[in-house]
């Protein structure tokens, strides 16, 4: 997986980098392996002018869609990490939607099984 970090309004410190490089690493443990490769994780964080809102944007680019997260808050690691458990969050509701063991298709799965006996009776 490939991720990028950049800033806007402040200088990016080498302490927020390394936090933010654990935090992408534990998104990656819950992206789907066939992902992986292809996947894109884009990091942006914004201060606001006043200096008191601090923004920080997830965007990650998978095969089939892509995620996007935007969290605001008074400070940037917390920002960071709410961010972080909302994407996973996203990232469950994709393996569902394209996982083949995922509910959705489970259940189309059934009803076609359940198609092929009522035709073939």
């Amino acid at each position: 997986m490939i991720h990028t970090v950049s800033a806007e309004g402040f200088d990016l410190a080498q302490k927020l980098q390394k936090y933010t490089a654990g935090k992408v690493k534990d998104i990656e443990k819950y992206i789907p392996r066939k992902a992986r490769p292809a996947a894109v994780l884009a990091v942006h964080f914004k201060e606001s002018r006043r200096g008191q809102d601090k923004t920080c944007t997830l965007a990650l680019q998978l095969p089939e869609e892509t995620l996007a997260v935007r969290e605001t808050t008074g400070h940037m690691y917390a920002a960071l990490d709410i961010a972080t458990v909302e994407m996973r969050r996203q990232l469950a509701e994709y393996k569902g939607k394209h996982s083949k063991y995922g509910l959705r298709h489970r259940l189309v799965r059934r009803l076609r099984r359940n198609e092929n006996v009522q035709t073939a009776e």
